[in-house]
Formats: C-alpha cells, sequence, structure tokens
C-alpha cells in the first residue's frame, strides 16, 4: 500500500493514508506528493476528505497546513467520509466559496458537537453536525455552518448558515443580528434586519440593550423576525 494516494472526484480530492506509517513519515509523505503534483493545484479549490486511518484534528490541521503550502491550493472543507452526498456538498462548497480567499478552512477550523464559549474571530470556521449554541460573539469574518440551527447567545455579526444539505426549516438565532450573511437550507440573505422604527413617542432603547432576532425561511427567501412569543409558535409548528 501507498503512503498516500490521491483520489479525485468531481467534487473534490480523497486522501487515503496508509494506517501503519507513523504520522510524521505521513506527513513527509503528503508534502512530497503534492509538492510534485503542484502544477496541478496550484490557486485551485478543494474539497478534501481522508480516509484509511484516524486522525485527530490537530492531525487534521496540520495536513491541510502541508497541502496548502506544497500545492498553493486552497483547501474550501474537509469533509468526513459519510458526508459525501450530492445535496450537503454542494450547499457547504457554495458557502465556501462565497466567503472570499481570506476566509480558508487552513485558518482556524473548529468542530463543535451542539455547543461552543467564547468569540469566533476574522477567520474562524465553526462547523457542526447539529444544532450549535454559541456562548459568545460571531465577529465579522468568522463563519457558523451547521446542518441543524443557529443560535447566538451574542453579537452575530459574521456569517452563519444553518440547515446545510437543504434543510430549509432551520433557523438561524441572535441576541443582536448584524450579519454579513444568513444562509438557510439553500437560500440566502446579504447584510442583517432593517432599523427598527420608532413612532414619535417610543423611546430609544437602552444602550447596550439587545434586539433578538432570527432569520428563518419564507417561500424561497430568507427573513429576519424579532423573537416573540407568535414567532416561535410559528416556528414550532414548522419543526
Amino acid at each position: 500500500m501507498q503512503t498516500v494516494t490521491i483520489k479525485s472526484n468531481r467534487n473534490g480530492i480523497n486522501l487515503i493514508l496508509d494506517p501503519a506509517v507513523s504520522f510524521d513519515v505521513l506527513e513527509q509523505a503528503v508534502r512530497d506528493k503534492f509538492t510534485e503534483s503542484a502544477r496541478f493545484f496550484q490557486n485551485a479549490e478543494l474539497v478534501l476528505s481522508f480516509a484509511g486511518r484516524e486522525l485527530s484534528e490537530e492531525e487534521e490541521q496540520i495536513l491541510i497546513r502541508t497541502i496548502t503550502e506544497a500545492s498553493g491550493a486552497r483547501i474550501l472543507f474537509l469533509l468526513e467520509q459519510d458526508e459525501f452526498h450530492e445535496a450537503l456538498i454542494g450547499s457547504r462548497i457554495e458557502a465556501f466559496r462565497q466567503a472570499g480567499p481570506e476566509e480558508t478552512a487552513g485558518d482556524h477550523l473548529i468542530r463543535a458537537k451542539g455547543y461552543f464559549q467564547g468569540t469566533l474571530q476574522a477567520g474562524d470556521i465553526l462547523e457542526s453536525r447539529e444544532s450549535v449554541l454559541i456562548c459568545g460573539n460571531v465577529e465579522p469574518g468568522a463563519q457558523v455552518l451547521s446542518m441543524g440551527n443557529v443560535v447566538v447567545l451574542g453579537v452575530l455579526a459574521g456569517t452563519a448558515c444553518a440547515g446545510i444539505g437543504g434543510n430549509d426549516r432551520c433557523f438561524a438565532a441572535a441576541m443582536e443580528m448584524m450579519p454579513e450573511r444568513v444562509t438557510i437550507g439553500d437560500a440566502s440573505v446579504e447584510g442583517g434586519p432593517a432599523p427598527e422604527k420608532r413612532g414619535l413617542f417610543r423611546r430609544k432603547p437602552p444602550e447596550g440593550s439587545f434586539r433578538p432576532q432570527m432569520a428563518v425561511r419564507s417561500g424561497d427567501q430568507v427573513v429576519y423576525r424579532s423573537i416573540t412569543k407568535q414567532a416561535l409558535e410559528d416556528l414550532y409548528q414548522k419543526l
């Protein structure tokens, strides 16, 4: 068995790795393989998957960095083997292509299982295969990608993608909604909700107060709604 075998498909490449060699040997083999193929991968946008051996998140990040350094390719996303079905791949690839070259998976990929505490900064990419609750802010340039719902107990100023794979019943919610983009299923909206109009005698909200809102699907569009009892009841009926 070769230490590293590259298999391509129409969505990206799959690296089959020898489970018997040490990680140092494996990393060098990956570097050599992609250095030899640099002219094919230079400036290419790739979706990557690993097979053949179990890798820790740190090892995955090392290999992603090695591939980028050796070939000049841009890794859009790292997919697990059982995620290779068309609907999911298409949605996630498009989300990353829209993000811009400065926001790649090689910056800082975080995998969350339902909960994350802290602030996501520019270049951070948090992905979850289930609904995710974020206790903190999502700053401009940061991305959250979830196959379920996205709830931010703070300010959402980056990008949130909920229902990846085409689930338009999902939603994204935040205590303060100021996103660069929100995607629900296969529909997106740029920017946040319009400022709330105040009547002549309505008081200005106290400084530092939050205006909780959610982004939901309405037909083929993404719309913003204030989080009220009625909005939650309407959402519950969809689930």
